[in-house]
């Protein structure tokens, strides 16, 4: 049983920062690929957030099928569904966190022994979705305490 080879990304930051995964269809839920999603970009925190699997190329304006947060189908395996070559993980409406998943040309033909059914092959780039600025604005503080005494 071969798997298939996805690639992950922030929508606009595809060559800084991803993710390559391998997924064994037949084992691996949507619910399963967003906690991977949740956790590799740094978003678990974040959980109170909606989020959705949006099979279309447009987060808005386009009737596409899609699979939201607590809702049936995410226990779904991916093998389930016919997925189209990419397709959207949209996540905290309000922000409006897009993220592009792509079904990679090549499917990955190791093992995929995870329990989840999702290994990551390759990771690129930290994802900062919130930026601690007060961390930045203390360390600030703190120099020009210091260039202050001298």
């Amino acid at each position: 049983m071969s798997g298939i080879q996805i690639k992950i990304y922030p929508a606009g930051q595809g060559r800084q920062i991803y993710r390559v995964i391998a997924v064994n269809p037949k084992k691996a839920t949507f619910e399963d690929l967003c906690y991977y999603l949740l956790y590799t970009f740094d978003l678990y925190d974040y959980m109170f957030h909606m989020y959705r699997f949006v099979f279309g190329r447009k987060l808005y304006g386009q009737r596409s099928p899609e699979i939201e947060r607590n809702g049936r189908d995410m226990k779904r395996t991916i093998g389930s569904v016919v997925l189209p070559k990419s397709f959207l993980f949209h996540y905290d409406y309000i922000v409006d966190r897009a993220f592009v998943i792509t079904i990679m040309k090549n499917p990955y033909k190791g093992v995929i022994d995870a329990e989840s059914g999702i290994i990551e092959l390759k990771s690129v780039g930290e994802y900062q979705a919130y930026p601690d600025y007060d961390d930045d604005e203390d360390e600030e503080n703190e120099e020009n305490e210091e260039n202050e005494k001298e």
